[in-house]
């Protein structure tokens, strides 16, 4: 009987450290719960965090789309801007060049034959020399400092002629006239 006791005190004593252990694990078990479900609460609002994150990256980077097509629809314009330029440049250099060759030929036709071709017994070249050497001594460069033919300039009161005014006969034709 006294084994039969102290076998009997023996299981019930492993019966409460069984029931504390038990007790402890319990505790420890409800606790990793409470930490899981924080953790899982953490996650959820962390991953709601980034579903927002999410939903904001795309609507900003669809600002910075439509931000980049405007910039682009800028630098066409800028472009389309610079190739108008220097297309009315060119009209502009080619329409300067007709006003001076225009200028020219009324400057050489204003003037009379013999001084713009002169005759053999004439050895005096002044008057084509003048004349040339004014006209012909602004080409090169312009005064902004590219090369081209000039800006046109008025011609010289004295080279000047009205055009509805009629012309009187050259030189070349009195001398033919007087022959």
């Amino acid at each position: 009987l006294r084994e039969l006791c102290s076998k009997s005190e023996q299981d019930a004593q492993e019966l409460v450290d069984f029931r504390e252990q038990h007790r402890g694990l319990m505790e420890d078990l409800a606790r990793m719960l409470a930490r899981a479900e924080d953790a899982e609460t953490r996650h959820a609002e962390a991953d709601g965090e980034r579903r927002a994150y999410q939903g904001e990256a795309r609507a900003l980077h669809q600002e910075v789309c439509v931000k980049q097509q405007e910039v682009n629809a800028q630098f066409l314009l800028m472009h389309e801007r610079e190739r108008e330029k220097q297309l009315l440049e060119a009209q502009l250099e080619d329409r300067t060049t007709e006003a001076i060759e225009r200028q020219f030929k009324l400057a050489l036709a204003a003037m009379p034959d013999e001084e713009v071709y002169p005759t053999p017994s004439t050895h005096s070249n002044k008057g084509v020399k003048g004349a040339r050497g004014q006209l012909s001594g602004t080409i090169g460069r312009r005064s902004s400092g590219s090369f081209g033919p000039p800006l046109p300039q008025p011609l010289p009161a004295a080279v000047r002629r009205p055009s509805r005014e009629p012309r009187g006969p050259t030189a070349r034709q009195q001398q033919q006239q007087q022959q």
